[in-house]
């Protein structure tokens, strides 16, 4: 009996309506993280191996600079009874796979500085980031990996100049 409520509990959500609770998240991401969607393709459900809820093609925006940024998902892992209870919904940590970014170089520090001041768990995955000054580009950082929590925390890792480097902060 305990086995099957385990696995209806995990497996109810994936059959949820997400654009209904479209709302719920964007509220969530722009009050803990600092990220405004402005625009997305499409939200899913998975169950195994963890659950999670998955947006694909994103148009995001942190608060405090201005250029919008593509990021091909934003994975969030919810705590477990998170699943059900959108109003208060709270994640364990969420991951941006695979996002571009072009910023000026006055930017730069303000996207550094949201990125580390994040109070809850959050991670890039291939960030590609173009740094440029009056539309002129200046350096384009590839395959950028960051984690504020872990065993990597604080630690920024990808490619300059096409070679890999690795920054702590």
């Amino acid at each position: 009996i305990f086995f099957t409520s385990a696995v209806l509990f995990l497996i109810i959500p994936k059959f949820f309506n997400y654009e209904k609770k479209a709302y719920f998240l964007k509220d969530y991401l722009l009050k803990n993280y600092a990220l405004k969607i402005n625009k997305y393709e499409d939200i899913n459900f998975t169950i195994l191996p963890t659950p999670k809820i998955e947006i694909k093609n994103v148009h995001l925006k942190f608060n405090e600079i201005s250029p919008e940024f593509l990021t091909a998902s934003i994975i969030l892992y919810p705590k477990l009874l998170s699943i059900y209870n959108y109003e208060n919904f709270k994640t364990k940590k969420i991951i941006l796979k695979k996002s571009m970014i072009t910023l000026e170089t006055s930017e730069f520090y303000t996207f550094v500085k949201m990125t580390l001041k994040q109070k809850k768990n959050f991670s890039f995955k291939d960030l590609n980031l173009k740094l440029q000054k009056k539309k002129n580009l200046l350096i384009n950082l590839k395959n950028i990996n960051f984690m504020n929590y872990g065993y990597k925390k604080n630690i920024f890792t990808g490619e300059i100049f096409n070679k890999k480097f690795k920054s702590e902060f």
